[in-house]
């Protein structure tokens, strides 16, 4: 039960976010973000491709704040569950890096030093 409704909530933000709703995508990835929170409890691996994915839809609303929040909670996560230097964990760190880049928010001084 629990995943088919996920999975269906996860179907219809993509479904959305492809027809440029990201605002609809993100509510419903929300949803499921809590969901499963609620299931696994907070630092799930289960959740690191949604906070992933959530991120993104807030980067392209310019939500640049809440996207880096959602990105460092997907890395802490991720290095927890599968270590600082799995693919997983680079992919975010360069996604954070890129945010940092491409917007305002400034770069937190142990992410400069660690990269």
């Amino acid at each position: 039960m629990f995943s088919n409704g996920t999975v269906r909530l996860e179907i219809l933000a993509e479904e959305l976010e492809n027809s440029g709703d990201y605002a609809g995508a993100e509510k419903y990835l929300r949803q499921v973000v809590s969901i499963k929170k609620n299931i696994f409890g907070p630092r799930h691996e289960e959740l690191i491709d949604n906070l992933y994915n959530l991120s993104l839809l807030c980067w392209a609303q310019d939500e640049y704040t809440e996207a880096q929040i959602l990105l460092e909670e997907a890395l802490d996560i991720s290095c927890e569950a599968h270590g600082s230097f799995s693919q997983e964990s680079r992919d975010i760190r360069q996604a954070l890096a890129q945010l940092y880049e491409e917007t305002e928010i400034e770069e937190p001084i142990d992410m400069a030093v660690n990269a």
